[in-house]
């Protein structure tokens, strides 16, 4: 898990903001709700591709912001769920270490693959983004129209709700 603290001031609490990061190893056989929610009836050839293809994307990305929540004012949970947790998960003694030998291999080691890595999700009106190792930030995109016609986009609002401290 990782702590992010000293975000923006939050008047309400008249604090930082703060969130916790669970890290879940996330795999086929975990999935997520949209993939365990198949009836026990027959499906569409339609519907088991498109299991498939979120199947594909989820075994090439690195990790997802999964979900993120506002358990108490100013204060946030999100989780992200990676790969990289599963096989030590399901082989406690795989893994290189540092050494090169076998042996355990500590969390910060598996995770270090998405230090600099950041994982957004849109939740209604709000974006969240989780930056692994730096900070967590929530923030509105405005969408517009420029004077020649094209398309922009420009952070309206945003707060930091925690950084990691050094």
């Amino acid at each position: 898990m990782d702590v992010f603290l000293n975000g923006q001031h939050c008047d309400e609490t008249g604090q930082g903001r703060n969130t916790k990061v669970e890290f879940r190893c996330c795999g086929d056989q975990d999935g997520d709700d949209s993939d365990n929610s198949a009836s026990k009836g027959s499906s569409s050839s339609a519907s088991r591709a498109a299991k498939k293809k979120r199947s594909n994307a989820r075994r090439a990305a690195v990790a997802t912001l999964a979900s993120i929540r506002e358990p108490a004012t100013c204060s946030y949970e999100a989780v992200v769920c990676t790969p990289l947790l599963c096989e030590a998960s399901r082989h406690p003694n795989h893994g290189a270490g540092k050494g090169g030998g076998g042996g355990n291999v500590s969390a910060l080691e598996l995770l270090e693959p998405l230090r600099g890595v950041c994982l957004a999700r849109q939740e209604g009106w709000w974006g969240y983004e989780v930056c692994h190792g730096e900070q967590v930030r929530q923030f509105h995109v405005e969408a517009g129209i420029d004077a020649k016609g094209k398309a922009t986009s420009r952070v309206a609002a945003e707060f930091v709700l925690g950084k990691v401290l050094a």
